[in-house]
Order: structure tokens, then C-alpha cells, then sequence
């Protein structure tokens, strides 16, 4: 299934989480897609404050899906979350969350579990029910790792507009 969603044959609109087979009869399988049908960035989103407790099975699937990304060049991204929740120094003033030791080692053991490399793993405070207005400092972490998909995202279609070209 996820190489089907990978080279953009499930179309919108498809249940990932039906048991339905997924093959060339189902009504949302895409025959012949398109450089716009498929994924150009994939974003991996995980707690900070889990990932020295994350379960085996999670970290295997995680490196399986990279390693169907690794053929068709998709680049990744890991985003990891709640900083402010690992760091008293990020839930004072956010502008700490590129200084702190301790999300800097969690980023470490991220590296080290899930096989993302330091350019790709980007640090973010969540907003939410505790924070009812919009904070300029907590917009810069989580622009920066979108700033990095939009890149990423382009490299992939420029690329692709390229091999066309040939």
C-alpha cells in the first residue's frame, strides 16, 4: 500500500485505514499518475518527549517506510514536537529550542532510532489550548521545517520536469 501511495496511484479520497484491497479493480486506484499525483516530501511527526520510549515495532515500520523512499528520491522530513513540554528554558522563551542540551540530545537519539540525519530534523512548540494568541517566536521553527518541505517539494518536481526533458 505504501508504494501505491508513494507513486501517487491512490487517488483522493481513499480510506487508509479500510481493510479494502488495494489494487488495480479498486475505484481509487490511479492507472497512470502524474509527477502531481505523487508524493514529493513525506513529513514524520513525532512527540520529543516519547522518542527515548518509542516501541520497537514503530521505529521498524518508520525505517521501512524510509527505505521505500530511498528508490523513487522522496525526501523526508522529521518534526518533533511539544519541545516546550521536554525543556523548561523552550517553555520560558522559545527562541531556546536551538539551545537547549536537552531537546539537542532527544534530537541525538532521534538520529540515532528512526536513521534521519541532523538537516532534516526539525524541533517545533505546538500551539494549543494554552495559547490563544499567535506568537511570532513559535512561528519561526515550524516556518523553517515548512520552508524545508516547500524546498524539498520543488527539488522533486524540477527534477522530474528534467528526466521528462531527456
Amino acid at each position: 500500500m505504501m508504494t501505491s501511495l508513494l507513486s501517487g496511484r491512490v487517488k483522493e479520497g481513499f480510506d487508509l485505514c479500510s481493510d479494502d484491497t488495494f489494487d488495480d479493480k479498486n475505484p481509487f486506484y490511479r492507472n497512470k499518475p502524474t509527477e502531481a499525483d505523487m508524493v514529493h516530501c513525506v513529513i514524520y511527526i513525532v512527540d520529543i518527549c516519547s522518542v527515548g520510549t518509542l516501541d520497537q515495532s514503530f521505529i521498524d515500520m518508520i525505517r521501512n517506510l524510509q527505505k521505500k523512499q530511498i528508490k523513487p528520491d522522496i525526501q523526508r522530513i522529521l518534526i518533533l514536537t511539544k519541545c516546550d513540554q521536554l525543556c523548561d528554558h523552550v517553555k520560558r522563551d522559545v527562541r531556546q529550542i536551538f539551545h537547549s542540551k536537552r531537546v539537542f540530545d532527544e534530537i541525538n537519539r532521534a538520529k540515532e532510532k528512526l536513521c534521519f540525519h541532523g538537516g532534516i530534523i526539525h524541533p517545533i512548540v505546538n500551539y494549543g489550548e494554552h495559547i490563544t494568541k499567535i506568537k511570532p517566536d513559535m512561528n519561526v521553527p515550524i516556518l523553517l521545517a515548512l520552508k524545508q518541505c516547500m524546498n524539498f517539494s520543488n527539488e522533486f518536481m524540477k527534477k522530474c520536469v528534467a528526466d521528462s526533458a531527456d
